[in-house]
Formats: C-alpha cells, sequence, structure tokens
C-alpha cells in the first residue's frame, strides 16, 4: 500500500495534464497566466529547449515582440468583446507565418486570453500552458513596477485568473496546469513534465542543465549568463 508520504510527494507535482497532449509532433505551444506570474520562466525553458518563441523576441521577458505589438494596438476589440475584423485578420497572418516557418512554435503575453477562442480554430494542434502563481506575489511585483496600489493589484489579478479558470473549463485543446511555486522546488521534474507534454527531446542532462533557469528571483525572464552559453546550443533560430 502506498504511504501517505509518498502520496504527498505525488500530490506536490508541478504540472497536472487536464488533458493530453496529441500524437502529432506539429503543434503550437500558448503560456498563459498573469504578468509577473511565472509565464517567462516557462517560455524561457521552452526557449532553451529549442522552442522558436518569437522572431523578434524580447529577452527581458520572451514575448515575441511582433504578437506584443498586435495585442497593444487600440482598439482592439468591439463593444460585445470580439476582436474587430482587421485585427482578427492580422492574427490570423500572424499565425499563418508562423505556421509555415515553425512545426513547433509558440508565444506568451498576460492578454492573450483576450484574443485566443477567436484564434484557436487558426492554430494548428494547440497546446495549452497555464502557469499559476501566488496572487499577493503577482500584486507586490504590480505595486513595484507598474505604482498599483494592493487592492486594486488583488482584484486585477484575480479577474485575470478567474479569466483563466472560464478558459480551462471552455478550450478543449490539451491542456498543462502549472505551479510556479512548485517548478522552483522540483524543477528537473517540472522540465520533463514540460517535455512530454510539449512533445520535447530533453534528456536526463538537458533538464539537469536547463534547472538553473528555473529559480526564484531572476528579477525577469532574461537569460542569464550561465543559461546564455546553453542557449547558444540549444535554441537555434530558423536562418532566412
Amino acid at each position: 500500500m502506498e504511504s501517505k508520504a509518498s502520496a504527498s510527494r505525488e500530490i506536490e507535482s508541478p504540472c497536472d495534464v487536464l488533458r493530453p497532449s496529441t500524437s502529432n509532433a506539429e503543434r503550437t505551444l500558448c503560456v498563459l497566466g498573469l504578468g509577473g506570474g511565472g509565464t517567462s520562466m516557462v517560455a524561457g525553458c521552452l526557449r532553451l529547449a529549442g522552442v522558436s518563441m518569437g522572431e523578434r523576441l524580447n529577452e527581458a521577458n520572451n514575448e515575441d515582440q511582433e504578437f506584443h505589438d498586435l495585442i497593444q494596438c487600440r482598439p482592439l476589440l468591439d463593444g460585445a468583446g470580439n476582436l474587430l475584423p482587421e485585427r482578427l485578420e492580422q492574427f490570423r497572418a500572424f499565425i499563418e507565418y508562423r505556421n509555415e516557418r515553425h512545426p513547433v512554435w509558440g508565444w506568451k503575453h498576460p492578454e492573450t486570453l483576450r484574443i485566443l477562442p477567436q484564434v484557436l480554430d487558426r492554430l494548428r494542434n494547440p497546446h495549452l500552458l497555464y502557469i499559476f502563481r501566488d496572487v499577493h506575489a503577482v500584486a507586490q511585483r504590480n505595486h513595484k513596477r507598474l505604482g498599483l496600489d494592493h487592492p486594486l493589484s488583488l482584484r486585477a489579478s484575480l479577474g485575470h485568473l478567474t479569466a483563466m479558470v472560464n478558459a480551462i473549463e471552455q478550450l478543449s485543446a490539451p491542456t498543462l496546469l502549472i505551479s510556479y511555486e512548485r517548478c522552483l522546488r522540483h524543477p528537473e521534474k517540472f522540465l520533463r513534465l514540460l517535455s512530454s507534454f510539449c512533445g520535447l527531446e530533453l534528456t536526463q542532462k538537458d533538464c539537469q542543465d536547463l534547472a538553473s533557469f528555473v529559480r526564484p528571483d531572476r528579477v525577469s525572464g532574461e537569460i542569464d549568463a550561465q543559461a546564455r552559453a546553453r542557449d547558444r546550443a540549444y535554441y537555434k533560430p530558423e536562418s532566412d
């Protein structure tokens, strides 16, 4: 019989597969979460593992700058919360271009949930990665960086979490749920689970090497000097 201690260790896994990944090698990886909630860490791990996370990448937060520019362009939505027709076409063109160039690619941006249901049908084999972090830690970050007071930041974070839960319930694509805090406690296990769900080919040595990127207080998503040496080995941007 399994002991209570071993059962507890199993419960503390950094990831849960809510809907299993597919056998199709081609896929699109969407990293979803709050700003300051760990998305840069997940995107950085994917980047280091060789996934194209953007051709014009912001190394401070591992965001695709082209996607960022599209989603920050205003007006974005109509009064009913739907993408304006011209914006919808821009996102579809963005997706089609990436599909043509990369069999596996992805992106992360805190505002992705605003448009994801409307473009999901254009994504090739979408796999959704939701990362959750202590809400107060996110509020502290936004208080210091953006000047928001704590109650306002907490309320905004809770609203975003509600949107994430709604998406988890409504979108039927393969889904991985990730705990930021447990990733920090078990980085190698997180990388093994991430590799399996995303169809990557990370060896045990790869997971050991990349584990240094999964650490607290990285300040930003920038890849540090130790990981950057591996970045040259793992991440190979495609030439024109």
